[in-house]
């Protein structure tokens, strides 16, 4: 009987030990190299990439990689890159940087496709960056919750063919941030999200007692977004967008001399309590023909609101030539600079600009009566013509 019962406690310790072993979270470390190039999955594990010693890890176009979180920089740099067509799912809370330590970056490329529940960048060490896209390929990072540069400095850039969701559908949030909201606590001044050419999308959750409809990012003591763009919640606009206006070609006075033009910008979407004031904005000619002295006059703001400002100045060309004419706006608290630029052709004068830019060749010039082709017709054509008058000309 006792030999029975000591059995069956045995047999309950067993499974209880064999039930616990089948639910804890394991780590698997990924220090120095490492290349992923098939179908990798080690959930319900967590990674850790650079733990004690620097990484490099890549997920090739033909590779994926599965895990429960984990953390991407610990003790060491890290760079995790996922190719286009590659992809990167962890399925947790992933910290960045997790240690403090100056010395340490950490570097998240997606040129793929890549889901991160929780992402969490610290910002901690000397770099803390993430980059979505690029010129050529498409590619995608979605995550649920975030947390943006809570103890220094730390980016997300998303380029041209990028994209970046944010969900917030995730139940039981943890105490570190809000609903889907990127939280950066003011301590790492130049943190903030950068869309170059790339998209941004929140889900709308604005129903949702006690949480946020948008999405906000700190670069020092303000917002980097602080609205949703539009109906369906998408980002779309460059933040601190420039567009330099259309100038056309232009010509010198008739006397020869200097020729004065207005040259009109649009600045849009600096949605951020940075201020107006935080930003600086400049005309300048970037090239001109030799012996020019082309230069701007002071610039003139216009139509000023929260979000945008139109912009003018005027410039004056003294030389015949191509230019190109740059203007562009400084945050002088991200540290972020954004410029457009144009490209002018000064002509002689305006029949040389007419002749250049309009249909206006020889013949049609004929057409008019336009003879020697100045652009005018007066006595000069009249006695051209006059001089054949009634001749024959069918020899």
């Amino acid at each position: 009987m006792m030999k029975n019962k000591m059995l069956s406690i045995m047999l309950v310790v067993s499974v209880v030990c064999l039930a616990m072993t089948a639910t804890t979270f394991g780590v698997e470390i990924y220090d120095g190299t490492t290349t992923i190039s098939t179908a990798v999955n080690i959930d319900p594990n967590e990674a850790y990439i650079g733990d004690t010693a620097d990484a490099d890890f890549t997920v090739t176009s033909s590779g994926s990689f599965t895990c429960t979180g984990g953390r991407i920089g610990g003790n060491a740099s890290a760079t995790v890159n996922v190719a286009f067509n590659g992809s990167l799912a962890m399925n947790g809370e992933t910290e960045f940087n997790e240690a403090e330590n100056a010395t340490t970056s950490t570097n998240l490329n997606v040129y793929g496709t890549a889901y991160i529940e929780q992402l969490k960048m610290y910002g901690w060490g000397v770099e803390c960056k993430t980059v979505v896209g690029n010129t050529t390929d498409a590619a995608t990072l979605t995550i649920v919750e975030g947390l943006l540069g809570k103890y220094g400095d730390a980016t997300i850039t998303i380029a041209a063919n990028g994209t970046m969701i944010i969900t917030g559908d995730l139940a039981g949030l943890p105490t570190w941030t809000d609903f889907y909201k990127i939280d950066g606590n003011n301590a790492g001044t130049n943190s903030y999200i950068d869309l170059v050419g790339g998209t941004l999308k929140v889900a709308d959750h604005a129903d949702t007692a006690g949480y946020e409809s948008n999405i906000i990012a700190y670069g020092g003591t303000g917002t980097v977004f602080s609205e949703v763009i539009d109906a369906n919640n998408v980002y779309t606009a460059e933040h601190g967008k420039i567009t330099a206006g259309s100038l056309a070609n232009q010509w010198l006075t008739d006397a020869g001399g200097p020729v004065e033009v207005a040259m009109t910008a649009e600045v849009r979407n600096f949605v951020d309590g940075n201020g107006r004031d935080n930003h600086s904005y400049t005309y300048s000619v970037i090239s001109g023909p030799g012996g020019h002295t082309a230069s701007f006059a002071a610039t003139v703001k216009t139509n000023e609101t929260a979000t945008e400002v139109d912009l003018s100045a005027n410039v004056t060309f003294n030389e015949i030539g191509d230019y190109t004419l740059e203007v562009k706006v400084d945050d002088t608290v991200t540290l972020l600079t954004y410029s457009d630029t144009i490209d002018v052709h000064v002509y002689e004068n305006r029949c040389a600009a007419v002749k250049a830019d309009l249909p206006y060749g020889e013949a049609e010039a004929q057409e008019i009566g336009d003879t020697n082709y100045d652009c005018e017709v007066n006595l000069v054509d009249f006695a051209a013509i006059a001089s054949n008058w009634l001749d024959d000309v069918s020899d």
